[in-house]
This record gives structure tokens, sequence and C-alpha cells, in this order.
């Protein structure tokens, strides 16, 4: 049985301690607030970054060059399966695939997720992995539970002065539920990790 290497990025939302007890290698995708980029500050600096200069976080798109860098380390030595941010929401996906056609044994599984989304499926790959599946078995498992995986948003504070409008132009379904509802308990699922 070939080594397995789980790859995913920072926006699946798990610590580092998690991260780091499931072997699970963290790629970084790149965030800004204004043309300062904050990849690096706690998530606690970067929102009060944003809060000062009166704009939400952005990401930029991880290069097929920066996945075939990370791909041919781990490749070397085992099979590698990555997960990240879903096709829907970034191009970085697009750039895993195209990267991982240089080698054999790379399998990307467009998650068509975000934030905790993502952590799950990580999660249920760590746990597959740990029962000895081979990467393609995974990749098939992991392929099949991706619809029936869902989202959870944590509002952590709404401001007076965002105009309600402005939240709906800018928070998905289950966020306006949440702010309109003042956090209606039928809409959010609670997970036992």
């Amino acid at each position: 049985m070939n080594k397995i290497t789980i790859i995913t990025d920072n926006t699946s939302d798990l610590t580092n301690e998690i991260y780091k007890q499931n072997d699970v290698v963290i790629l970084k995708i790149k965030a800004f607030v204004g043309d300062k980029e904050v990849t690096d500050l706690s998530e606690e600096e970067m929102f009060k970054l944003a809060d000062k200069e009166g704009t939400l976080p952005k990401t930029a798109a991880t290069n097929v060059a920066e996945f075939e860098e990370i791909f041919g380390k781990y490749a070397k030595d085992s099979d590698v399966l990555y997960i990240g941010l879903g096709s829907g929401f970034s191009s970085t996906y697009g750039s895993a695939v195209i990267a991982s056609e240089s080698f054999d044994n790379v399998y990307t599984i467009d998650s068509k997720n975000l934030s905790s989304g993502i952590g799950l499926l990580v999660l249920k790959m760590c746990k597959y992995r740990d029962q000895g599946l081979s990467a393609p078995e995974i990749k098939e498992k992991i392929d099949a539970h991706i619809l029936d995986t869902k989202r959870v948003l944590m509002v952590a504070r709404v401001q007076d002065d965002v105009p309600q409008e402005q939240w709906r132009e800018k928070s998905t379904p289950l966020a306006i539920i949440a702010i309109e509802d003042q956090i209606r308990t039928d809409a959010i699922e609670t997970i036992n990790w």
C-alpha cells in the first residue's frame, strides 16, 4: 500500500492542531485586505485590519506552478490527494487539476464547498486513509460524500452601520437567515467533532 499525503488549503477551517494530528499538508491561499497581503495574519488581526480599511478580505487563486511545486514535493514518495476551495468559489481548483496532469499519482477532488464543509471532507479523507483505503478509493468515496456535505457559517458579529442590502449582496443564504431571523435554530446544523 502506498503512503498517502492529503493536501488542503487554509480555507478548510480546521485548527493547526487538527492538521498536525492528522498529518495533513496545508497550502496557504493568499489573502488580501485592500492591497495588503494578510495571509500570515491571524483571523483576528485580519478582521481588525479589514475594519480599519473598511473593506472585506479577498483571496488570490493559487497558480499552476505553485501546485506543481507542492505536488512534486510529495508525489515522489506518496500518492497525493488534494481537496480545497470548491471550483464554484475560486479558480484554485482548476489550477490544481492542470498541475495534477503532470503526475500519475496525484488525485484532485472538487469539494464544491468552502470553509467547514471542506474541513469535514478532509477529516473523512483522513479516516479512510487510516483505514487503509487507496488514494483512488478515497477519491471515489469523497466524491460520493460531496453533495451530502453542508457548509456551516458562523456569524461572529453584525455591525449596526452595515445596511441590510449590503449583507444580502455579500452573504450566503444561511448568513441572511441568521441575520434576519437572529439565528433561527432550525437552519443551523451543529457538528459534533
